[in-house]
Formats: structure tokens, C-alpha cells, sequence
């Protein structure tokens, strides 16, 4: 990468990890759970930045609401910690840091990552190359670059990327669709040259802000609105509550990607979690008893299961949680009603 070009590494960290209820809390979000025992999911994130080889600035950008508690967490390994006014989804958060950014270097290349990702230790040196490549990618092209993996299964949860696979990666994206229905994404499954999107974005601030001109303009109107006017939160209430893969992604017609042969998870739910979990560290407090299939996570109780398939069983201090596998993707439904009954206790 030309060295007059200054790299910005951004993690984003303002979700509330509703789906990954009981564990994730507002006082403990999901990027400060740990799989491995060690480690949490954002220092993870942080880890595996430090091993791009430029020199680089790292940002936490998260939310006021988690921000005192990322900042303790992670503050010391990080150059600075980035607070959202409030959570407005994934399009106000990039161009808010790319703002700042250009603020500082407005030639700068800005690299997003979700604090929330999982890749085992022996896929990091493909993984990091990818990184790099993207970068330099970014410092010669005026193209966003994303990355993908091979779809495992026909998911609704990703967004799918479609290319053709012409000269060198990356490719020029022929089609991006952000959680499309089950049908969609059952074809898409069965085609070749299609990859899950893995929420990393690299491309310089002035192409971000420029893809935002051309697709999002109530999205960029709003923000400069709340740069101009001493960061007004009136402001910043008023931008519209919308993804990066929504708001540009799904309309740029200048997006390339980087496929990746890696195990990658988004740790998006409840049973993804816990079977990362499993497969990482051994749980000696689960008995079972002609119980296949299972998934537990328990902190300081014995769980035995008798004659019992298929469950996802999570017992904290003050709740006891147990679903069927396949069915976590409502345990946001049970968080919104318990707001509803205003149970902040358990929230």
C-alpha cells in the first residue's frame, strides 16, 4: 500500500446482541462474550487486525449505551473508542466514522469489521493475506471490497453475493441480496460463484462517501446535518434506521469481492454460539442420558439430560433458557416482550 495513505482499521461494536439472550445482556453485549473461555469475541476482533502488517489505527465504534463498558474492557488495546449518539444500524455507524475519519486523513483506505465474527486460529494466515490484498486493492481502485465464503447451507440470516469469476480476485459483484426468503436463498445455494457476505468492507473514505452521494443520500444529508450543528442529537435521531448491505451494497453497482475458503460463523444466535462453544471447550457439568444433539452452556450447575433431543439449554444465575435447535432465531421475539413488561432485571 502507498505509505501516504493511512489505514484505518474500525470495528463496529454498537449491537445489543438481542439473539444471543440469556447470555448477552445490556451490561455484557454479545461482543464481550468469550467461546473459547478466553478471549471475547471483540478482543478476538482486535487480535486478528494486529496482524496486517501496515501501520494502522484501530477504532471501536460503538453506541453510548455499551460504551463505558467496551472502553474498560477494551479501551488499552485499541487507539481510540468511537461513541454513536445512538444505535441507527450498520449504514449510520460506517458513514459516521468515515466522517470522523476524513475529518483527520481525508485519503485515508478504512477497513470495517463486525465485532461479533469467529475464524479458527489455523485459517488467520489466509485470512490476514485476503486483508492485505484488499488494502492494497483500496489504495489503487475506487471500488468498495467485500469479502465471502462458500454458503454451508441455505441460510436467510446473510446476505449473497453473486460473481463472475473473471481475471484476478477480487471480482466484480454481479448481484448482492441481503436476507433474501427461503426460496431465494435455496436457488442461490445450488448455484456456483455465490458466497455469504462476511461484513467486512474496505475502501477508501472518499469512495464510502461518495457510494452514499450516489445510493443514500437521506442517510449522508442527516449526518452532515449532525456534523454542522455541534453534533445535534435531534439530529442524529433522524437518520434512517438502515443496514450498509441495505442502504449501498444492494445498489452499487461498483462493489468487488474476495472469496475466502475459511471456517468463518457470524455469532449471530443463541445455538451458534453454543456450538462454537462446544466444539472449543469441553463442558464437564452436562450428563447425558439417551439425549442426542444437544447444546448447553451453564454457569456453576450440574445440567443432566434424560431421554431429550435437539435442545439448546442455557442456565445463568437468573434464568434458565431452553429452546429447540432451530428455533433461536425468536429469542429476540421473548427480549422485545420482556422490554414490553419493562423487565429490566432480566435485560
Amino acid at each position: 500500500m502507498n505509505q501516504a495513505r493511512v489505514l484505518y482499521c474500525v470495528i463496529l461494536a454498537g449491537g445489543d446482541g438481542e439473539r444471543l439472550w440469556p447470555l448477552s445482556r445490556q451490561k455484557k453485549p454479545k461482543q464481550l462474550l468469550t467461546i473459547d473461555g478466553c478471549l471475547t469475541l471483540l478482543e478476538k476482533t482486535v487480535e486478528r487486525i494486529a496482524h496486517i502488517s501496515f501501520e494502522k489505527k484501530v477504532i471501536v465504534s460503538t453506541t453510548q449505551q455499551h460504551a463505558e463498558v467496551i472502553e474498560e474492557h477494551i479501551g488499552h488495546l485499541v487507539d481510540a473508542v468511537w461513541v454513536e449518539p445512538e444505535s441507527r444500524n450498520t449504514a449510520p455507524a460506517v458513514l459516521f466514522s468515515c466522517l470522523k475519519i476524513k475529518q483527520q486523513e481525508p485519503h485515508a483506505i478504512v477497513m470495517f469489521f463486525p465485532a461479533d465474527s469467529f475464524i479458527f486460529e489455523s485459517d488467520i494466515p489466509l485470512f490476514t493475506l485476503s486483508l492485505e490484498h484488499a488494502i492494497h486493492y483500496a489504495a489503487q481502485y475506487d471500488v468498495l471490497t467485500i469479502f465471502g465464503v462458500p454458503p454451508i447451507h441455505p441460510a436467510i440470516e446473510y446476505g449473497y453475493i453473486t460473481y463472475k469469476k473473471q481475471g484476478i480476485a477480487p471480482y466484480i459483484v454481479s448481484e448482492f441480496i441481503e436476507k433474501p426468503s427461503l426460496a431465494v436463498a435455496q436457488n442461490y445455494y445450488a448455484q456456483e460463484d455465490v458466497l455469504w457476505n462476511i461484513g467486512i468492507l474496505c475502501a477508501s473514505v472518499a469512495v464510502i462517501e461518495q457510494e452514499f452521494i450516489r445510493h443514500a443520500s437521506d442517510v449522508i444529508s442527516c449526518m452532515q446535518h449532525y456534523f454542522e450543528n455541534n453534533h445535534d442529537l435531534y439530529r442524529y435521531k433522524q437518520l434512517p434506521y438502515i443496514s450498509i448491505d441495505r442502504a449501498i451494497l444492494e445498489k452499487s453497482h461498483s462493489v468487488a469481492v474476495l472469496p475466502l475458503s475459511i471456517n468463518w460463523y457470524d455469532v449471530g444466535n443463541i445455538e451458534t454460539f453454543l456450538l462454537l462453544q462446544q466444539k472449543q471447550q469441553e463442558n464437564a457439568q452436562v450428563i447425558t442420558i439417551n439425549a442426542d444433539n444437544n447444546l448447553v452452556s451453564s454457569s456453576g450447575k450440574r445440567v443432566v439430560l434424560i431421554g431429550v433431543d435437539d435442545l439448546c439449554v442455557v442456565n445463568t444465575d437468573d434464568v434458565l433458557f431452553i429452546t429447540k435447535r432451530g428455533q433461536s432465531e425468536k429469542v429476540k421475539m421473548l427480549v422485545h416482550q420482556l422490554k414490553q413488561e419493562n423487565q429490566q432485571e432480566y435485560l
